[in-house]
C-alpha cells in the first residue's frame, strides 16, 4: 500500500470508529440519565394480543401466563391469533383454550405472516391500548402498573425492555449479549423519542393510532418487521414525542430464543432484512456507521498483516471497544444477566467478524416467518 493511501486509510478509519465510539457512549449516558416517572394510576382498557404459529412446544405454557395477564385490573382481553399452525391439529389447539375466557381467532385463509396476525387481532381488539407478545414470551403482570403510570395524552407507542431467557451455552451467552446490547441502545434512542429498534415480544401501543399509522404501511410485502415498521410509522404519523420507552426497576418481559446455532443465524437474518425497508435519516445513519466500523475493525487487522501497522489496529480496537464495554456493563447489569459478563470480552471481538458475515448473508438469503 503506498504511503499516502496508507496515510488516509488509518485517518479515515480511526475518524469512523471515533464517531462510533462518540454514538454509544452518547446512547450510555442516556441510559444513566434518571428520568421523571409519570403518577397517572388510572386503569387502562389493554387487549393483550398475540400471534403464534406452530408454538405447540410453549402454546400450553403461554395460555397459563395469559390467565394470570387476564386478572389485572388494566387488561380487558387476551387475544391469541392462529398464524396457520401445522404442529397441532385445530382440535387440539380449540381444547387447549376450553375452559378459559381467552380469546382464540383463527387467520383468514387469505392472510398469513405475523404482521398481518398482528393486525388482524388489533382490529378484532376491543382494548384502547394493545399489548403484542409472543408465545415464547413470559409477561408479569405488574409490568401494566409501570405502564400506567408513565402513559400520558402525548404518548402512542412505548418500546418495553425485553430480557432473553438465562440458558448456560456459550453460544447463547453470545448471542445474549448481542440483543442486550441492541436492547440497550433501542431503549436510549426511544428514551430521546427517537424510533430505531424495538422488539416485538412486548410492545405497547394506542390502537386508534396504530391502525391509522398503519394506512400509511408500505412494508406489508416484507418478513418480519412488525415491531420496527410499527413504532416508525406511529412517530412518523403523530411525531417524535408519542414515542417513548419505559426504563425502570420492573418486572422485564422475558422472550426465549431458538436453540439451535441455525434457528438463532435465521433469526438474525430476518432481523437484516428488514433493515432496507426502514428509511429515515437516524436509522439509517446510525445502521450504516455501525456496520461501517465493525467492518473497519475488521480491514484494520488485516490490512496491518501486509502493512506492518499493528500499533493502528490496536488504536481502533480500543478505541471501539471502551464505549462497548459501557454499553455492555450496563445492559449485564440492567437485565440482571451477571452471567454473561465472562463472554463480554469474547464476544466484543467476534462481533465484528459475525456482523460483516451476517450482511453479506442478508444479501442473498431470504429468510421466512418462524
Amino acid at each position: 500500500m503506498p504511503a499516502e493511501i496508507q496515510v488516509y486509510w488509518i485517518i479515515g478509519s480511526l475518524v469512523i470508529v471515533g464517531l462510533y465510539a462518540l454514538l454509544l457512549l452518547f446512547f450510555f449516558f442516556v441510559l444513566i440519565r434518571r428520568k421523571k416517572v409519570g403518577s397517572n394510576k388510572e386503569p387502562l382498557r389493554i387487549s393483550v394480543v398475540i400471534p403464534f404459529k406452530n408454538e405447540g412446544g410453549v402454546l400450553l405454557r403461554c395460555i397459563e401466563n395469559a390467565k394470570l395477564l387476564q386478572e389485572n385490573i388494566h387488561v380487558r382481553e387476551v387475544i391469541f391469533i392462529n398464524d396457520h399452525s401445522s404442529d397441532l391439529t385445530p382440535g387440539q389447539i380449540t381444547e387447549y383454550f376450553e375452559n378459559t375466557n381467552l380469546n382464540l381467532i383463527q387467520l383468514p385463509a387469505d392472510k398469513t405472516g405475523k404482521k398481518a396476525a398482528i393486525h388482524f387481532g388489533v382490529t378484532r381488539a376491543t382494548g384502547e391500548w394493545i399489548l403484542t407478545s409472543d408465545a415464547d414470551t413470559r409477561i408479569d403482570s405488574k409490568l401494566f402498573e409501570a405502564l400506567a403510570r408513565k402513559v400520558t395524552h402525548e404518548i402512542s407507542c412505548i418500546i418495553l425492555p425485553v430480557r432473553p431467557v438465562s440458558e448456560k451455552r456459550i453460544v447463547r451467552y453470545l448471542f445474549d449479549l448481542e440483543f442486550m446490547a441492541l436492547q440497550a441502545v433501542g431503549l436510549a434512542s426511544a428514551k430521546m423519542h427517537m424510533p430505531l429498534l424495538a422488539n416485538g415480544a412486548a410492545l405497547f401501543f394506542r390502537k386508534k393510532k396504530y391502525l391509522d399509522a398503519a394506512t400509511q404501511r408500505t412494508d406489508w410485502n416484507i418478513s418480519g418487521g412488525d415491531d420496527l415498521f410499527t413504532i416508525f410509522s406511529i412517530a412518523r404519523k403523530f411525531g417524535r414525542r408519542s414515542l417513548t420507552t419505559l426504563i425502570s426497576e420492573m418486572p422485564f418481559a422475558e422472550a426465549e430464543f431458538p436453540q439451535t446455532i441455525k434457528l438463532l443465524w435465521h433469526q438474525r437474518l430476518r432481523w437484516v432484512k428488514k433493515v432496507p425497508g426502514i428509511g429515515g435519516l437516524w436509522f439509517t445513519g446510525v445502521a450504516w456507521l455501525v456496520f461501517i466500523a465493525n467492518v473497519t475493525f475488521v480491514a484494520a487487522w488485516i490490512v496491518s498483516g501486509y502493512t506492518e501497522t499493528y500499533s493502528v489496529a490496536v488504536y481502533i480496537t480500543m478505541l471501539k471497544t471502551l464505549p462497548e464495554l459501557f454499553i455492555l456493563g450496563w445492559a449485564v447489569l440492567y437485565f440482571q444477566r451477571l452471567e454473561t459478563a465472562w463472554w463480554i470480552i469474547p464476544a466484543m471481538l467476534v462481533y465484528p467478524f459475525y456482523l460483516t458475515i451476517l450482511i453479506l448473508s442478508g444479501m442473498y438469503i431470504k429468510p421466512a416467518w418462524k
